[in-house]
């Protein structure tokens, strides 16, 4: 297919129209001028080969104008927005000139135009409020008879309870005051409740591994106790994942490992 050749006549006529319409006008009148059908990327190629600039600064054209609403929409706007909320105005909208839009658009526009309702917000002298007439009613303020003193919620978890947290261990409820909020029970590991009942507080620095990896197995019997160092170099040498009858010599490496990275740093 040969390469289509722009006429003198047609270059003159991109020149002169650019410069006081935007691109997207001046595809439709240079189709109609010459009986064309060019499409939007076809002249905007045309104007570049031909050096054609529109001499405009860069929002010239479209400034103070919406892309989304005509004039006679942006006036509707306006003028409805008096006495209409968002939704509503994008329900008139729709009736009125056949258009989709939201009310989060309508919203963002009239923010935008610095389009104002009017209205203030607060009620005005003489404004019955929608709750006028209902004191006692528990609508308004607290409803003193909702908890009678000594009430039990149906929620409330006896000692003893127990769950499995969103990191997959069982927690049991326990006498034993809650740091962050002060309340006098509080859900607590049960692998840690188990070793603690039989060794005392857990150490400082120390935490508790599953030789058989499995988290809801809090037998005594399944429970180490090892720093947080070695399991960190348990993780990082890959035998998290190790059966249980060779953890306790995975464990032992990892104390050897960290007693030759204290004596290393030492040195």
């Amino acid at each position: 297919m040969p390469r289509f050749s722009y006429s003198p006549a047609m270059v003159e006529f991109l020149r002169d129209q650019y410069r006081v319409m935007a691109l997207k006008d001046l595809v439709v009148v240079f189709n109609a001028e010459f009986g064309l059908a060019k499409t939007f990327s076809e002249i905007h190629s045309a104007l570049k080969n031909h050096h054609i600039v529109s001499g405009r600064q860069g929002s010239e054209i479209t400034r103070g104008h919406s892309r989304l609403f005509s004039p006679a929409q942006v006036a509707f706007i306006r003028t409805r927005y008096q006495d209409l909320t968002y939704t509503e105005l994008a329900a008139a909208l729709a009736d009125a000139f056949g258009i989709a839009v939201t009310a989060g658009q309508i919203r963002t526009f009239v923010r935008n135009h610095h389009i104002t309702c009017g209205r203030s917000g607060r009620f005005e002298k003489g404004n019955r409020s929608w709750n006028s007439g209902t004191k006692g009613q528990g609508l308004t303020g607290r409803n003193k008879t909702s908890f009678a003193k000594g009430n039990i919620p149906s929620n409330t978890r006896e000692l003893g309870a127990e769950r499995i947290s969103k990191d997959g261990y069982v927690e049991v409820k326990v006498a034993e005051q809650n740091p962050y909020t002060g309340c006098p029970t509080r859900f607590k590991a049960k692998h840690v409740v188990v070793w603690e009942q039989a060794n005392g507080q857990l150490p400082p620095g120390m935490m508790l591994r599953f030789l058989d990896g499995n988290p809801l197995n809090c037998d005594p019997a399944n429970l180490v106790l090892i720093s947080r160092g070695e399991n960190a170099i348990l993780n990082k040498s890959g035998l998290t994942g190790m059966p249980a009858e060779i953890m306790p010599s995975c464990i032992h490496y990892a104390r050897l490992r960290k007693k030759m990275a204290e004596k290393t740093r030492r040195k």
